[in-house]
């Protein structure tokens, strides 16, 4: 996710998003949001919803695994098990790069991607997505960060 949509749902849902800028020795949220850009409403509204709830619940994890949402938190309760569940299941159905509805397809790795997304992945077979290109990114910042500690 770019670092503007990031930082917009930090201002919006600082409780929930507390952990984003602690160490990587604390947190998983060190990494951001590891998903693309078209998840950002359903992130959004996912945590509309749980800041709703008077419970004390933090996300340490959001990002994409097997061409699904995954939301990792501690604290919540049955309620918010079950809605955080509910949203990771229709990212299924959500392209991760437009937001566009969208299917999983599996080649080697799982690609959550609208037709058009899909299409123009196959025509340029040589690039990394662009969501893939940025996860490495963060890790290689991230590993030399470490690296100097």
């Amino acid at each position: 996710m770019t670092p503007e949509l990031d930082e917009k749902l930090c201002k919006k849902y600082p409780k929930l998003f507390a952990q984003r800028n602690k160490r990587m020795q604390e947190t998983y949220m060190c990494w951001g949001f590891e998903c693309g850009d078209g998840w950002f409403k359903l992130i959004d509204t996912l945590s509309h919803f749980l800041s709703l709830k008077k419970v004390r619940i933090e996300a340490v994890q959001v990002k994409e695994k097997f061409g699904m949402l995954r939301f990792y938190c501690f604290g919540g309760n049955d309620y918010t098990d079950e809605l955080i569940h509910m949203f990771e299941q229709m990212s299924a159905h959500i392209c991760e790069t437009c937001g566009g509805w969208s299917k999983l397809r599996h080649v080697g790795w799982t690609y959550n991607m609208c037709d058009k997304c899909w299409n123009q992945f196959k025509d340029n077979k040589k690039s990394i997505p662009k969501i893939l290109m940025e996860k490495l990114k963060k890790r290689e910042q991230v590993c030399s960060l470490r690296d100097d500690l």
